[in-house]
C-alpha cells in the first residue's frame, strides 16, 4: 500500500474511532468533558478539511490549520479551568490568550496563510504547563481526568518541542523523514490510547 494512503487510513481512522468513541462514552456515562470531545472533533475536522482543500482544490490549507490551533488552545483552557475547579474571577482572561496570540501573529507576521509559529509554540508550551498543574492536584481529580490530563501533558510537551523546530523541519528534507514520523506516532498514539482508555472504562 502506498506510504501515503497508509498515512491518511491511520490519520482519519485512529481520529474518527476517538472522537466516535468520546461522544458515545459520553452520552451513556457523563464522565469524559464536553471540551476534550470538542478538541478531538475540531482536530479530526481541520484534518479532512485541510485534505479536502488541499488535494481536491490546491487551496492553501494554513487558515484551517491556523482556526483549528486557536479552538484547540480555547478548549484546553475551558478542560483546565473546569477541571481545577478555578472559581477566581480573572480566569476569563486565560481566554484572551489564544486570542491575543492569534492577533499577533497575523499583525507581526502576517501569518494567517502562513504557519502560526508563535500561537503554535504557546499553545503546545501553556498546554503542556496547565496539564502539568492539573497532575499536581491529581488527587482532587477523578481517575479518568486523571488519565486525560496525563496524556494531554505527554502530547503536548512533545508537539511543544516539535513546534520550536518545525520551521528548520519544513526546509530540510532529511531532518522531516526523521522527525515528522515521531510527530505523527505522538498524533496517531494519543487517538489510540484515548480509544483504548475509554473502551476499558466501558468496560467497567
Amino acid at each position: 500500500m502506498n506510504t501515503f494512503y497508509t498515512y491518511l487510513i491511520l490519520l482519519f481512522g485512529s481520529g474518527f474511532v476517538a472522537t466516535c468513541a468520546a461522544i458515545i462514552f459520553r452520552i451513556k456515562s457523563k464522565l469524559i468533558n464536553l471540551q476534550i470531545i470538542a478538541w478531538l472533533l475540531v482536530r479530526f475536522l481541520a484534518d479532512i478539511l485541510s485534505y479536502i482543500l488541499k488535494f481536491n482544490f490546491n487551496l492553501n490549507v494554513y487558515p484551517v490549520f491556523n482556526i483549528s490551533v486557536t479552538i484547540e488552545f480555547l478548549l484546553i483552557i475551558s478542560y483546565y479551568l473546569i477541571t481545577s475547579r478555578n472559581q477566581n474571577k480573572i480566569r476569563v482572561l486565560f481566554y484572551l490568550i489564544p486570542i491575543a496570540l492569534l492577533f499577533f501573529d497575523l499583525i507581526v507576521f502576517n501569518a494567517f496563510f502562513t504557519a502560526n509559529g508563535i500561537s503554535y509554540v504557546f499553545y503546545n508550551l501553556i498546554s503542556t504547563i496547565l496539564m502539568l498543574t492539573l497532575l499536581f492536584k491529581q488527587e482532587e481529580m477523578l481517575s479518568f481526568d486523571r488519565l486525560i490530563a496525563k496524556s494531554m501533558f505527554v502530547f503536548h510537551s512533545i508537539s511543544f518541542i516539535y513546534s520550536i523546530i518545525e520551521y528548520k523541519i519544513r526546509i530540510n528534507d532529511q531532518i522531516m523523514q526523521i522527525v515528522y514520523p515521531l510527530f505523527f506516532l505522538n498524533v496517531i498514539g494519543l487517538n489510540i490510547y484515548i480509544s483504548f482508555m475509554i473502551w476499558s472504562q466501558r468496560k467497567k
